[in-house]
């Protein structure tokens, strides 16, 4: 059996620190697991009133908004997607729900027809929508993606490219 001395427990001390210190950096970067790190999620509209741990506060044409911190719908409910050009040189998409996507943003339109729901991308917000009426199998993101985006749906996501959808409004 082979003792420690002060030097090596020292140096083990700060390996370790390291090692944990190293675990708790990264964990973020990869908090998408599978999803390689990029998220999309869309928030409804919520109410101040709601408080600090449900909403958070945007600015939405010169006004305070407030939209909820948990998401209905994100990329895990995604099954495939529609690529199109939007303005400003970026791209959008319509994403294709899986049944629980449906559901939720289903029981979400319903409850909150004539508020907003706006979409992030890697936290970055997107441009708010008016819900009404209640959604079909597909949410849109207008705008702000970029041809490394759809890389991520079809290599990590595993989504298939899809036609235009009939209900998705020109």
């Amino acid at each position: 059996m082979h003792c420690l001395n002060s030097s090596n427990r020292g140096l083990l001390r700060l390996l370790s620190f390291l090692a944990l210190s190293l675990c708790v950096l990264t964990s973020p970067a990869f908090a998408g697991g599978k999803k390689g790190g990029m998220r999309i999620s869309f928030h409804i509209e919520g109410a101040e009133t709601d408080g600090p741990n449900r909403v958070r506060a945007f600015e939405i044409n010169g006004e305070q908004k407030f939209f909820n911190i948990i998401p209905v719908v994100t990329h895990d409910n995604f099954v495939a997607y529609y690529p199109f050009n939007a303005e400003g040189g970026t791209f959008g998409a319509a994403f294709q729900l899986n049944e629980r996507g449906r559901t939720d943003l289903s029981r979400a339109a319903i409850e909150n027809i004539g508020r907003m729901i706006m979409p992030f991308v890697n936290g970055q917000q997107g441009e708010p929508m008016i819900i009404d009426r209640a959604q079909g199998q597909f949410i849109v993101l207008w705008a702000g993606l970029a041809q490394e985006h759809f890389d991520v749906f079809e290599k990590k996501w595993k989504l298939r490219p899809i036609s235009r959808p009939a209900d998705l409004p020109r």
